[in-house]
């Protein structure tokens, strides 16, 4: 019986074990996942801010088209005025070159704002994209390792598993039914020692006479508050 409960007490060890892999490995593609989803944020942000640049730089081209057109309008409008015949010609046109000058300066005044903020811009960017290269170095390496640990998660679960299913084999059918009925039942340790007359699993005291009659021998009992299988063993003491 001993060696029944020594069986018993590694076959749950490994279910325990086989658990927390499977915990494990379950977790894999959430990490995967986390990490993309942080990339790709990062990524979304730093190509909203490009294109907001590239909003700048339009404008900026615009603002400089225009202002050419216009230079090109004050030539033409110079040009008429040694052709003018009388006085009010000659004022209209003045005003009318009087007044592409002042939209000129105002767009040269908006190209200016443009330039400072497509410094700040350029200058943002160059920190941005160097911060989205070591983010995606970080990740790649963060992916790796958590690969790496789903592979050795993986080789270890097979080998358990093989262990597990050995143990199978080498414990008394009824006893190991008993195991399972109440593993499905209490979900957790379905094998627990008795510390002091006390069920390790419920905390509750077993009756005296049960106790006495696990410690006088080496079987196996079931709790009557919990319905674990319980044992004795005065190393647990």
């Amino acid at each position: 019986m001993k060696q029944t409960l020594e069986n018993l007490l590694e076959f749950q060890k490994t279910e325990i074990e086989i658990d927390r892999l499977n915990d494990a490995l379950g977790l894999v593609t959430e990490k995967l996942d986390a990490l993309d989803a942080k990339q790709d944020s990062f990524q979304e942000a730093f190509e909203k801010d490009t294109a907001a640049m590239e909003h700048l730089k339009k404008k900026y081209r615009d603002f400089e088209s225009d202002s050419k057109t216009n230079e090109s309008k004050i030539a033409k409008s110079q040009a008429k005025l040694s052709a003018v015949k009388t006085n009010k010609e000659y004022q209209a046109l003045l005003k009318e070159i009087d007044d592409i000058k002042g939209m000129n300066s105002a767009l040269e005044d908006e190209m200016l704002v443009c330039l400072d903020q497509m410094e700040s811009f350029e200058e943002e960017l160059a920190k941005k994209s160097r911060a989205l290269k070591q983010l995606k170095g970080e990740i790649a390496s963060e992916k790796e390792v958590i690969q790496q640990e789903a592979e050795n998660n993986t080789s270890q679960l097979k080998k358990i598993e093989q262990l597990k299913g050995q143990l199978a084999g080498e414990i008394d059918k009824n006893i190991l039914n008993d195991y399972v009925r109440v593993k499905r039942i209490v979900k957790k340790l379905a094998l627990v020692p008795v510390l002091q007359a006390v069920c390790q699993g419920c905390h509750r005291k077993i009756p005296p006479q049960m106790f006495i009659e696990l410690q006088r021998s080496d079987q196996l009992k079931f709790c009557p508050h919990c319905d674990r299988l319980v044992f004795w063993d005065k190393s647990y003491e």
